[in-house]
């Protein structure tokens, strides 16, 4: 399965917000753990690029101006660290599914038969992460 590294998060709150019984909450638990490890490498890999763009001082903690803002190295451009940080977050992270089949059916087949209403974001990120679901299947 395939998630923007941008919209990981989304999809975990989304997760947590669902009421989901025995085996499906379980799969929900084991994706959770799958995503938040996604999450990590993507902070790990943003924190390689504000590395490569912006100041540290002595004791290695990224330098502020005063309203807060990191402070960009010289010979590089606020826009360059951005376009980086922007292409980060548009790659995709694939998620391996196979070792938690089970309970992941599980709580396919309880997103499946949902009866909660959803609205808004939640019903955009259902439909996807129903689609993603439905494409690993296969």
């Amino acid at each position: 399965m395939e998630i923007k590294n941008g919209e990981i998060t989304a999809y975990v709150e989304f997760l947590q917000n669902l009421n989901l019984k025995s085996r499906a909450s379980r799969g929900r638990t084991k994706l959770i753990k799958l995503l938040d490890k996604k999450i990590d490498e993507f902070n790990a890999d943003l924190n390689s690029v504000r590395d490569e763009f912006f100041k540290k001082d002595d004791k290695g903690h990224f330098v502020q101006d005063d309203n807060g803002k990191l402070v960009i190295k010289d010979g590089v451009s606020v826009g360059e660290a951005q376009a980086e940080a922007d292409k980060l977050t548009n790659e995709n992270a694939v998620i391996l599914l196979d070792e938690y089949e089970q309970q992941i059916k599980a709580m396919y087949q309880a997103l499946d038969e949902y009866d909660g209403e959803l609205s808004g974001t939640d019903a955009t990120i259902y439909d996807d992460l129903m689609e993603k679901l439905e494409q690993a299947q296969k």
